[in-house]
């Protein structure tokens, strides 16, 4: 039926964090996964590939009146057993597996609870760490780090100094495992006795807390790969993206490589840019060896300094092993945005369905879209079904630059 089955499952690091082939997603997160199942439709790798949604004739209904082409096979629970190829989820965890195996499909396709547990170790925040630590060396770099297994540890990280003029005066605490912007907790916000509850809870459940000075940010963007299994990690491209202040996602910019890069090298040179994914590469290719196929990206920052060199890349904020919108984002640019053409993707929720079709039909009359040669020239375009009981919206909007 298809070459190859894309699933999305964006409660995939919560899940992790959990670590139990029982774990439940929130509410709201199973939601986004219902309203947003159809993404992978955006970024499949090729012509019949399936997708894994809940009402296959809904999904083909609204699919066939688009005005781009997704050459995709919707497949549900009920349809899922038979000519199944590779399986690529948002992310792997034991829920999914477990899901999965009760579906019916052959084991010989799917990972092992062992493989797995390799997976989840390597997707914890100690990885960000270890990679940080060789990588802030290079010129015009930035970032400490460091892991905490003990109370006692926590503590004595928070107390050590911050240097004035260079970083801002507060500390980020961080669990190994959490979703987008959550699992984070700032130091100064907190009372003394929330900041032991928490990080108590936290080493309780993950044995470790990630602490960190808070950095001068003007800029978030992240190096996008795919390893192949075999021990090899190839570059995919840049993606430029927005956070709000407490470090949720909030966009990504439609852009070029070239663009992006020309975008960065106002702050920092390209040579160093070019040197850092260079060695990220060869150190990914280490680490992952043949542990792990898939998506991955490594979430970086410009921080901006009081002395020379006024602006620093960090090099390895967050190694999310697993797809991501800023992967998404690539190939939307580059697979469906006509040339000399930028924009932004973007998700939001609303708390009431009615809303959310009225923003959706105002922003279809607002910024009509034009199509040509089966790419966005300009224009609003929802990326998933806009109805009755949706919430969450995926959407495009481009600009032609003249």
């Amino acid at each position: 039926m298809s070459t190859c089955f894309y699933i999305f499952n964006p409660d995939t690091d919560l899940a992790l964090g959990n670590n139990s082939p029982h774990y439940q997603p929130p509410v709201l997160i199973k939601k986004m996964s219902d309203d947003l199942s159809v993404l992978p439709a955006w970024y499949v790798g090729g012509s019949g590939d399936g997708v894994w949604v809940n009402d296959c004739k809904k999904v083909q209904c609204w699919s066939d009146n688009l005005p781009l082409s997704l050459d995709v096979c919707w497949v549900s629970s009920q349809t899922l057993l038979h000519g199944i190829g590779e399986i690529i989820p948002w992310g792997w965890n034991k829920s999914l597996l477990k899901k999965l195996n009760m579906s019916g499909l052959s084991s010989s396709g799917l990972p092992t609870e062992d493989e797995v547990d390799v997976i989840r170790r390597l997707s914890s925040r100690e990885t960000a760490v270890l990679l940080l630590k060789a990588l802030n060396c290079y010129p015009e770099t930035c970032g400490y780090s460091c892991i905490c297994h003990t109370m006692d540890e926590v503590e004595t990280s928070l107390k050590e100094p911050i240097e004035d003029g260079d970083i801002l005066k507060r500390k980020l605490l961080k669990s190994p495992w959490s979703s987008s912007g959550k699992g984070l907790k700032w130091a100064n916000n907190e009372s003394e006795q929330i900041l032991k509850n928490w990080c108590r809870r936290i080493l309780d459940a993950q044995q470790a807390v990630i602490v960190e000075p808070e950095y001068n940010k003007v800029e978030d963007f992240a190096m996008e790969f795919y390893a192949d299994g075999k021990g090899s990690v190839s570059f995919i491209g840049f993606s430029l993206f927005s956070t709000s202040a407490d470090g949720s996602y909030k966009c990504n910019y439609l852009m070029s490589d070239d663009d992006i890069l020309v975008h960065l090298t106002y702050y920092v040179s390209c040579d160093v840019l070019e040197m850092i994914k260079c060695e990220l590469q060869k150190m990914l290719s280490s680490v992952l060896r043949n542990d792990y196929k898939g998506f991955l990206g490594v979430d970086m920052m410009i921080c901006r300094f009081s002395s020379q060199p006024f602006f620093r890349l960090h090099p390895c904020v967050e190694v999310n092993l697993r797809m991501n919108m800023g992967i998404l984002s690539h190939y939307l640019y580059k697979n469906r945005i006509a040339p000399g053409c930028t924009g932004i993707f973007q998700i939001d929720y609303f708390k009431d369905s009615d809303e959310l079709i009225r923003v959706h039909n105002n922003d279809m009359t607002a910024f009509p879209l034009l199509v040509e040669d089966g790419r966005v020239k300009s224009g609003y375009l929802a990326l998933n079904p806009i109805e009755e009981g949706t919430r969450f919206r995926s959407y495009i909007r481009v600009a032609f630059n003249e």
